[in-house]
Protein backbone atom coordinates (compact mmCIF):
# COMPACT_ATOMS: atom_id res chain seq x y z
CA UNK A 1 0.00 0.00 0.00
CA UNK A 2 1.33 3.19 -1.15
CA UNK A 3 0.81 5.69 1.56
CA UNK A 4 0.80 3.36 4.72
CA UNK A 5 4.20 1.66 3.08
CA UNK A 6 5.79 5.64 3.14
CA UNK A 7 4.60 6.17 6.37
CA UNK A 8 5.86 2.49 7.77
CA UNK A 9 8.85 3.16 6.43
CA UNK A 10 9.16 6.73 8.13
CA UNK A 11 8.41 4.92 11.48
CA UNK A 12 11.13 2.48 10.90
CA UNK A 13 12.96 5.69 12.10
CA UNK A 14 12.41 5.16 15.71
CA UNK A 15 13.96 2.09 16.33
CA UNK A 16 17.01 3.21 14.50
CA UNK A 17 20.19 4.13 17.07
CA UNK A 18 21.40 7.48 17.22
CA UNK A 19 24.56 6.27 17.23
CA UNK A 20 24.41 4.44 13.53
CA UNK A 21 22.60 8.11 12.37
CA UNK A 22 25.17 10.24 13.19
CA UNK A 23 28.90 10.32 12.37
CA UNK A 24 29.34 9.44 8.43
CA UNK A 25 25.76 10.83 7.58
CA UNK A 26 26.20 13.99 9.22
CA UNK A 27 28.00 15.15 5.74
CA UNK A 28 26.29 18.27 3.78
CA UNK A 29 23.66 16.13 1.69
CA UNK A 30 22.19 16.42 5.31
CA UNK A 31 22.24 19.90 5.95
CA UNK A 32 19.15 21.93 4.67
CA UNK A 33 18.79 25.57 5.09
CA UNK A 34 15.25 26.02 6.40
CA UNK A 35 13.58 27.73 3.87
CA UNK A 36 14.06 28.86 0.08
CA UNK A 37 16.36 31.53 -1.60
CA UNK A 38 13.06 33.87 -2.50
CA UNK A 39 11.71 34.02 1.18
CA UNK A 40 15.64 34.84 2.49
CA UNK A 41 15.80 37.59 -0.15
CA UNK A 42 12.22 39.11 0.96
CA UNK A 43 13.28 38.35 4.47
CA UNK A 44 16.93 40.52 4.49
CA UNK A 45 16.11 42.93 1.59
CA UNK A 46 15.21 46.67 3.58
CA UNK A 47 16.27 44.96 6.89
CA UNK A 48 18.97 44.64 9.46
CA UNK A 49 21.04 41.30 11.01
CA UNK A 50 22.55 41.77 13.91
CA UNK A 51 24.85 39.19 14.41
CA UNK A 52 28.02 37.57 16.83
CA UNK A 53 30.75 35.98 14.42
CA UNK A 54 31.12 33.06 16.57
CA UNK A 55 33.99 31.20 14.97
CA UNK A 56 36.18 34.31 16.03
CA UNK A 57 38.94 33.12 17.76
CA UNK A 58 39.89 36.74 19.49
CA UNK A 59 37.43 37.67 22.06
CA UNK A 60 37.63 41.32 20.87
CA UNK A 61 35.77 40.43 18.24
CA UNK A 62 33.29 37.03 18.82
CA UNK A 63 31.89 38.77 22.00
CA UNK A 64 30.64 42.53 20.36
CA UNK A 65 27.84 42.44 17.93
CA UNK A 66 28.19 43.26 13.86
CA UNK A 67 24.93 44.34 12.07
CA UNK A 68 24.09 44.66 8.24
CA UNK A 69 22.02 46.07 6.55
CA UNK A 70 20.31 44.77 3.15
CA UNK A 71 20.47 47.16 0.24
CA UNK A 72 17.76 45.58 -2.91
CA UNK A 73 20.29 45.88 -5.26
CA UNK A 74 22.41 43.66 -3.96
CA UNK A 75 24.97 46.13 -1.80
CA UNK A 76 25.33 45.34 1.84
CA UNK A 77 26.05 48.45 4.56
CA UNK A 78 27.83 46.30 7.37
CA UNK A 79 29.81 47.49 10.52
CA UNK A 80 31.61 45.61 12.60
CA UNK A 81 32.08 46.51 16.17
CA UNK A 82 35.24 45.10 18.37
CA UNK A 83 37.32 45.96 21.89
CA UNK A 84 38.82 48.44 19.30
CA UNK A 85 35.73 50.42 18.03
CA UNK A 86 33.98 49.79 14.78
CA UNK A 87 35.10 48.67 11.00
CA UNK A 88 33.56 49.19 7.98
CA UNK A 89 33.34 45.84 6.08
CA UNK A 90 30.69 46.86 3.42
CA UNK A 91 30.32 44.96 0.43
CA UNK A 92 27.46 42.56 -1.00
CA UNK A 93 25.32 39.92 -0.61
CA UNK A 94 22.93 37.20 -2.17
CA UNK A 95 20.93 34.19 -1.32
CA UNK A 96 21.10 31.53 -3.92
CA UNK A 97 18.63 28.86 -4.80
CA UNK A 98 20.46 25.19 -4.19
CA UNK A 99 19.29 21.75 -5.35
CA UNK A 100 21.58 20.29 -2.29
CA UNK A 101 20.93 22.87 0.31
CA UNK A 102 17.51 24.90 -0.78
CA UNK A 103 19.23 28.00 -0.35
CA UNK A 104 22.90 29.36 0.79
CA UNK A 105 23.60 32.52 1.97
CA UNK A 106 26.70 34.47 0.36
CA UNK A 107 28.19 37.20 2.50
CA UNK A 108 31.01 39.19 0.56
CA UNK A 109 32.40 37.19 -2.10
CA UNK A 110 29.44 36.70 -4.21
CA UNK A 111 31.78 34.42 -7.00
CA UNK A 112 29.51 32.70 -9.55
CA UNK A 113 27.81 29.54 -8.74
CA UNK A 114 26.40 28.18 -5.13
CA UNK A 115 29.61 26.55 -3.90
CA UNK A 116 29.14 23.31 -1.06
CA UNK A 117 32.56 23.51 -0.13
CA UNK A 118 32.80 27.07 0.79
CA UNK A 119 35.22 28.10 -1.13
CA UNK A 120 33.61 31.07 -2.36
CA UNK A 121 31.89 31.38 1.23
CA UNK A 122 28.59 30.20 0.56
CA UNK A 123 26.96 28.70 3.41
CA UNK A 124 23.56 27.08 4.72
CA UNK A 125 21.22 29.80 6.34
CA UNK A 126 18.58 29.35 8.81
CA UNK A 127 15.73 30.94 10.32
CA UNK A 128 13.25 30.24 13.33
CA UNK A 129 10.09 31.65 13.19
CA UNK A 130 9.16 31.35 16.86
CA UNK A 131 12.38 33.23 18.10
CA UNK A 132 13.56 35.33 14.72
CA UNK A 133 16.82 34.10 15.36
CA UNK A 134 19.18 33.87 12.01
CA UNK A 135 22.47 32.32 11.65
CA UNK A 136 24.47 30.51 8.90
CA UNK A 137 26.95 27.44 9.44
CA UNK A 138 30.41 26.70 8.15
CA UNK A 139 31.81 23.38 7.07
CA UNK A 140 34.70 22.34 8.87
CA UNK A 141 35.70 19.09 7.16
CA UNK A 142 33.45 16.46 5.71
CA UNK A 143 31.73 15.20 8.73
CA UNK A 144 31.75 18.43 10.96
CA UNK A 145 29.89 21.79 10.87
CA UNK A 146 30.34 24.61 12.78
CA UNK A 147 28.01 27.89 13.73
CA UNK A 148 28.97 30.70 11.93
CA UNK A 149 27.01 33.99 12.77
CA UNK A 150 24.36 33.94 15.12
CA UNK A 151 22.17 36.51 15.18
CA UNK A 152 18.45 37.72 14.08
CA UNK A 153 16.80 40.15 12.02
CA UNK A 154 15.25 44.07 12.44
CA UNK A 155 13.82 46.78 11.41
CA UNK A 156 15.92 49.07 12.68
CA UNK A 157 19.84 50.24 13.35
CA UNK A 158 21.70 49.45 16.33
CA UNK A 159 22.63 52.99 18.10
CA UNK A 160 25.49 51.56 19.29
CA UNK A 161 26.57 50.47 15.81
CA UNK A 162 25.90 53.99 14.66
CA UNK A 163 28.66 55.37 17.51
CA UNK A 164 31.59 52.98 16.49
CA UNK A 165 30.80 53.51 12.76
CA UNK A 166 29.24 56.64 11.79
CA UNK A 167 30.00 56.22 8.56
CA UNK A 168 28.22 53.05 7.63
CA UNK A 169 24.70 53.99 7.52
CA UNK A 170 21.23 52.58 6.05
CA UNK A 171 18.52 54.62 4.28
CA UNK A 172 17.46 57.12 6.58
CA UNK A 173 13.77 55.26 5.76
CA UNK A 174 15.70 52.86 8.68
CA UNK A 175 15.11 53.91 11.94
CA UNK A 176 17.87 54.17 14.86
CA UNK A 177 16.73 51.83 17.71
CA UNK A 178 17.93 53.90 20.88
CA UNK A 179 17.32 51.01 23.29
CA UNK A 180 20.32 49.10 21.73
CA UNK A 181 23.22 51.04 23.07
CA UNK A 182 25.63 48.12 23.96
CA UNK A 183 28.06 46.77 21.71
CA UNK A 184 28.28 43.74 23.30
CA UNK A 185 26.49 41.22 21.47
CA UNK A 186 24.46 39.56 24.44
CA UNK A 187 23.56 42.63 26.13
CA UNK A 188 22.25 44.15 22.69
CA UNK A 189 20.27 41.26 22.69
CA UNK A 190 18.86 41.73 26.37
CA UNK A 191 18.01 45.50 25.84
CA UNK A 192 15.44 45.31 23.06
CA UNK A 193 14.17 41.35 23.34
CA UNK A 194 10.93 42.80 20.95
CA UNK A 195 13.71 43.61 18.39
CA UNK A 196 13.95 39.88 16.54
CA UNK A 197 11.58 40.01 13.57
CA UNK A 198 9.48 36.80 14.05
CA UNK A 199 7.01 34.73 11.90
CA UNK A 200 8.45 36.44 9.02
CA UNK A 201 5.76 35.92 6.07
CA UNK A 202 6.33 32.33 4.41
CA UNK A 203 8.17 31.32 7.15
CA UNK A 204 5.83 28.47 7.47
CA UNK A 205 6.67 26.82 4.53
CA UNK A 206 10.00 25.51 6.28
CA UNK A 207 11.63 22.69 5.54
CA UNK A 208 11.02 20.23 7.95
CA UNK A 209 13.75 19.15 10.36
CA UNK A 210 16.22 21.79 9.08
CA UNK A 211 17.38 23.73 12.11
CA UNK A 212 20.93 23.27 11.29
CA UNK A 213 23.54 20.14 12.09
CA UNK A 214 26.06 22.05 13.96
CA UNK A 215 22.67 23.50 16.41
CA UNK A 216 21.44 20.03 16.74
CA UNK A 217 24.73 18.41 17.86
CA UNK A 218 25.06 16.61 14.59
CA UNK A 219 22.07 14.95 15.71
CA UNK A 220 18.95 13.69 13.83
CA UNK A 221 16.22 16.29 13.56
CA UNK A 222 13.45 15.07 12.03
CA UNK A 223 10.91 12.19 14.13
CA UNK A 224 9.27 10.01 11.60
CA UNK A 225 6.12 10.78 12.35
CA UNK A 226 6.34 14.63 11.71
CA UNK A 227 7.98 13.79 8.57
CA UNK A 228 5.13 11.70 7.81
CA UNK A 229 2.29 14.13 8.23
CA UNK A 230 4.68 16.99 6.27
CA UNK A 231 4.02 14.04 3.41
CA UNK A 232 0.02 13.66 4.15
CA UNK A 233 -0.26 17.72 4.43
CA UNK A 234 1.55 18.15 1.06
CA UNK A 235 -0.03 15.62 -0.88
CA UNK A 236 -1.28 17.18 -4.39
CA UNK A 237 1.02 20.11 -4.04
CA UNK A 238 4.16 21.49 -5.67
CA UNK A 239 7.41 21.54 -3.33
CA UNK A 240 10.99 22.75 -4.27
CA UNK A 241 14.02 21.46 -3.03
CA UNK A 242 15.39 24.97 -4.28
CA UNK A 243 16.28 24.38 -7.91
CA UNK A 244 13.84 21.18 -9.23
CA UNK A 245 10.02 21.24 -8.56
CA UNK A 246 7.84 18.29 -7.73
CA UNK A 247 4.54 17.66 -6.99
CA UNK A 248 3.96 15.13 -4.22
CA UNK A 249 1.33 12.30 -5.01
CA UNK A 250 0.49 9.33 -2.70
CA UNK A 251 -1.46 6.78 -3.44
CA UNK A 252 -2.54 3.09 -2.79
CA UNK A 253 -0.47 2.00 -5.63
CA UNK A 254 2.64 3.71 -4.24
CA UNK A 255 4.21 7.15 -3.17
CA UNK A 256 5.54 9.55 -5.83
CA UNK A 257 7.59 12.59 -6.83
CA UNK A 258 6.60 14.32 -10.02
CA UNK A 259 9.67 15.97 -11.28
CA UNK A 260 8.39 19.01 -13.13
CA UNK A 261 9.44 21.07 -15.89
CA UNK A 262 10.34 24.82 -14.48
CA UNK A 263 8.93 26.75 -17.46
CA UNK A 264 5.57 24.83 -18.00
CA UNK A 265 5.34 22.65 -15.20
CA UNK A 266 4.63 19.48 -17.51
CA UNK A 267 5.84 15.83 -15.70
CA UNK A 268 9.77 15.15 -17.28
CA UNK A 269 9.66 12.05 -14.53
CA UNK A 270 8.54 10.00 -11.60
CA UNK A 271 10.56 9.10 -8.65
CA UNK A 272 8.88 6.25 -6.67
CA UNK A 273 9.35 6.50 -3.14
CA UNK A 274 9.94 3.41 -1.32
CA UNK A 275 11.82 2.46 1.83
CA UNK A 276 15.43 0.75 1.39
CA UNK A 277 16.15 -2.44 1.89
CA UNK A 278 17.81 -2.11 5.71
CA UNK A 279 14.90 0.14 6.91
CA UNK A 280 16.70 3.38 7.44
CA UNK A 281 16.39 5.28 4.18
CA UNK A 282 13.71 6.09 1.85
CA UNK A 283 14.67 5.54 -1.58
CA UNK A 284 14.19 8.26 -4.78
CA UNK A 285 13.83 5.65 -7.97
CA UNK A 286 13.50 8.02 -10.91
CA UNK A 287 11.48 6.36 -13.88
CA UNK A 288 13.14 7.55 -16.95
CA UNK A 289 16.63 8.29 -15.84
CA UNK A 290 18.80 6.38 -14.41
CA UNK A 291 19.09 8.03 -10.85
CA UNK A 292 18.50 6.13 -7.43
CA UNK A 293 19.11 8.52 -4.39
CA UNK A 294 18.61 7.28 -0.79
CA UNK A 295 17.43 10.01 1.94
CA UNK A 296 18.84 9.04 5.42
CA UNK A 297 15.62 9.26 7.69
CA UNK A 298 16.06 10.94 10.68
CA UNK A 299 17.17 13.98 8.70
CA UNK A 300 16.26 17.09 6.60
CA UNK A 301 14.19 15.92 3.53
CA UNK A 302 15.53 19.17 1.50
CA UNK A 303 12.42 20.04 0.18
CA UNK A 304 9.85 23.15 1.54
CA UNK A 305 6.39 23.54 0.19
CA UNK A 306 5.13 26.19 -2.11
CA UNK A 307 1.51 25.97 -0.83
CA UNK A 308 0.62 25.67 -4.63
CA UNK A 309 -2.15 22.85 -5.57
CA UNK A 310 -0.70 20.97 -8.53
CA UNK A 311 -2.88 21.24 -11.62
CA UNK A 312 -3.67 17.44 -11.64
CA UNK A 313 -5.15 17.61 -8.35
CA UNK A 314 -6.81 20.87 -8.42
CA UNK A 315 -8.32 19.35 -11.31
CA UNK A 316 -10.05 16.70 -9.17
CA UNK A 317 -10.68 19.26 -6.30
CA UNK A 318 -13.14 20.72 -8.56
CA UNK A 319 -14.87 17.52 -9.79
CA UNK A 320 -15.31 16.06 -6.30
CA UNK A 321 -16.78 19.79 -5.08
CA UNK A 322 -19.04 19.86 -8.20
CA UNK A 323 -20.21 15.90 -7.78
CA UNK A 324 -21.83 15.94 -10.87
CA UNK A 325 -21.44 12.70 -12.99
CA UNK A 326 -19.34 13.61 -16.02
CA UNK A 327 -18.05 11.85 -19.44
CA UNK A 328 -14.57 10.55 -19.79
CA UNK A 329 -12.54 10.71 -23.27
CA UNK A 330 -12.43 7.16 -25.32
CA UNK A 331 -15.00 5.56 -22.85
CA UNK A 332 -17.96 3.71 -23.56
CA UNK A 333 -20.69 6.08 -24.22
CA UNK A 334 -22.93 4.15 -22.29
CA UNK A 335 -20.92 4.42 -19.32
CA UNK A 336 -21.35 8.04 -19.72
CA UNK A 337 -21.68 9.24 -15.96
CA UNK A 338 -18.72 8.97 -13.66
CA UNK A 339 -19.23 10.21 -10.61
CA UNK A 340 -15.65 11.23 -8.65
CA UNK A 341 -16.18 10.85 -4.36
CA UNK A 342 -13.30 11.60 -1.94
CA UNK A 343 -10.80 9.45 -0.83
CA UNK A 344 -10.78 7.68 -4.12
CA UNK A 345 -14.38 6.59 -4.62
CA UNK A 346 -15.93 6.36 -7.96
CA UNK A 347 -19.76 6.03 -9.05
CA UNK A 348 -20.61 5.26 -12.43
CA UNK A 349 -24.25 5.52 -13.53
CA UNK A 350 -24.75 3.17 -17.15
CA UNK A 351 -27.25 4.03 -19.85
CA UNK A 352 -29.73 1.28 -17.97
CA UNK A 353 -29.93 3.05 -14.53
CA UNK A 354 -27.39 0.67 -12.75
CA UNK A 355 -24.47 2.26 -10.14
CA UNK A 356 -21.67 0.74 -10.34
CA UNK A 357 -18.81 1.11 -7.68
CA UNK A 358 -15.38 2.12 -8.39
CA UNK A 359 -12.21 3.69 -7.75
CA UNK A 360 -9.49 6.40 -8.78
CA UNK A 361 -6.31 7.07 -8.14
CA UNK A 362 -2.70 9.20 -9.50
CA UNK A 363 -0.22 8.27 -10.97
CA UNK A 364 2.99 9.07 -13.35
CA UNK A 365 1.07 12.21 -14.33
CA UNK A 366 -2.20 9.59 -15.57
CA UNK A 367 -5.93 9.70 -13.69
CA UNK A 368 -6.03 5.59 -13.10
CA UNK A 369 -9.43 4.47 -12.76
CA UNK A 370 -11.13 0.88 -11.91
CA UNK A 371 -14.78 0.17 -11.57
CA UNK A 372 -16.24 -2.56 -9.89
CA UNK A 373 -16.39 -6.26 -11.86
CA UNK A 374 -14.51 -4.54 -14.91
CA UNK A 375 -10.87 -6.31 -14.52
CA UNK A 376 -9.14 -3.61 -16.94
CA UNK A 377 -7.81 0.13 -15.52
CA UNK A 378 -8.44 3.02 -17.94
CA UNK A 379 -5.92 5.59 -17.70
CA UNK A 380 -6.08 9.21 -18.52
CA UNK A 381 -3.54 12.01 -19.22
CA UNK A 382 -4.65 14.78 -16.36
CA UNK A 383 -4.25 17.82 -19.15
CA UNK A 384 -6.41 16.19 -21.80
CA UNK A 385 -8.75 15.01 -19.08
CA UNK A 386 -9.01 18.76 -17.91
CA UNK A 387 -9.63 20.41 -21.70
CA UNK A 388 -12.45 17.17 -22.22
CA UNK A 389 -14.39 18.12 -18.90
CA UNK A 390 -13.97 22.23 -19.75
CA UNK A 391 -11.58 23.16 -16.72
CA UNK A 392 -8.90 25.38 -16.99
CA UNK A 393 -7.75 26.14 -13.78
Amino acid sequence: MGRAALLLAMALCVSVPLERAVGGDASPTRQKSTHDARFFKELLTGRVWVYQKVVAEALSIRDYASGAYFHADGRMAVCTSTAEGGVDHSGGWRVVPSDRFVSLFNYLAPGTEPDPAHVRDHGPIFYDPASGQLHTESWVSEDTWNVFLRGWVQESWPVALQAVCPDVRPPAVVPVNDKQRSALFEALLREDPEAPLRRFAGSERRVPGAVGLAASGHQPTLPAEVLGKWFARNDGFVVTSGVSRYAVSLGPRGDELWLLDGDTDDIVDTIELVGSADGEGLVWQFTKAPVRRVYRLGYPLGLVSTGERYGAMALMDWLVERGEPVGLPFMDRENVGFRFLRNGNLRTGTYVGGDIGGEWWWSKGMLHLRVDGIEAVNTFEWRALAHHVGWSG
